[in-house]
């Protein structure tokens, strides 16, 4: 259960979606966080919790997600694949995007020193 004055914050700002789950169950815990996932990201991210992420001393999870939906101004070009290297596992094979140019930016902390003197 969440601390009342924490839950009424974030109904306030965040318009939440809550839920209570019993953690002897880890594997409908999983499922459910999973599920909740998949429907925030549109299918985009399938996992983000595993049943190993939850024991005894899990206290809660929060979970957030948005999905930007807007076309490129200018697109990424493939460039064949190169190894991913997961934390677990053997090294995978993942397709690579490249846009070469030079891009403008700002510093502020520059903008910040200059306007000061």
């Amino acid at each position: 259960m969440l601390n009342p004055d924490f839950e009424q914050t974030l109904r306030k700002y965040y318009q939440p979606e809550t839920k209570a789950f019993d953690i002897s169950n880890a594997s409908t815990c999983v499922t459910e966080m999973n599920n909740w996932l998949k429907r925030a990201t549109d299918g985009a991210i399938q996992q983000v919790v595993s049943e190993s992420d939850i024991d005894e001393l899990s206290l809660g999870f929060l979970l957030n997600a948005f999905v930007l939906d807007a076309e490129w101004h200018e697109y990424f070009k493939e460039v064949g694949k190169r190894p991913f290297y997961p934390k677990t596992g053997a090294p995978r094979p993942i397709p690579m995007l490249q846009q070469t140019r030079i891009f403008a930016y700002a510093d502020a902390t520059i903008a910040i020193a200059q306007s000061s003197g």
